[in-house]
């Protein structure tokens, strides 16, 4: 009986952290990237960067997803998708904070990095909801 109890509060901790983990991920998917474009022109004032490489840097995210994507599906069956998302999530982490370091090979590497978190997000958040939560 105990037994039975600590599965279904085991299942029930689960539950309840993957919940809270697609909330944290759904919320941090965009911002990162939909920011900068408002801010482009003082982003190039203050560093000094042309036209050429401030079209760049909004498009490094969408390279990122173009290269990852095909990836990101087998890297998830061969690791669980849980995993991977955390380890998407944390290269986006890592993305953001380089990203604000105001050095250009910094900022454009921290993009990049971005475009790929969002990118491992982007493919298996939905699967993991399907999987997790089928009649929802």
């Amino acid at each position: 009986m105990s037994s039975e109890l600590a599965k279904d509060k085991t299942e029930k901790y689960y539950r309840t952290m993957l919940l809270i983990g697609i909330i944290l991920v759904a919320f941090n998917l965009r911002p990162a990237i939909t920011s900068v474009g408002p801010l482009i022109g003082m982003i190039r004032d203050d560093i000094g960067l042309s036209n050429w490489s401030a079209g760049l840097l909004t498009s490094l995210p969408l390279i990122a997803f173009a290269m990852m994507s095909p990836i990101i599906p087998k890297v998830g069956n061969r690791y669980t998708n849980e995993r991977v998302l955390v380890v998407g999530m944390l290269v986006l982490l890592i993305g953001i904070s380089i990203r604000s370091i105001s050095f250009m090979v910094l900022i454009f590497t921290g993009t990049f990095l971005i475009g790929v978190g969002i990118a491992v997000c982007n493919v298996l958040l939905p699967g993991v909801i399907k999987e997790k939560y089928p009649k929802k």
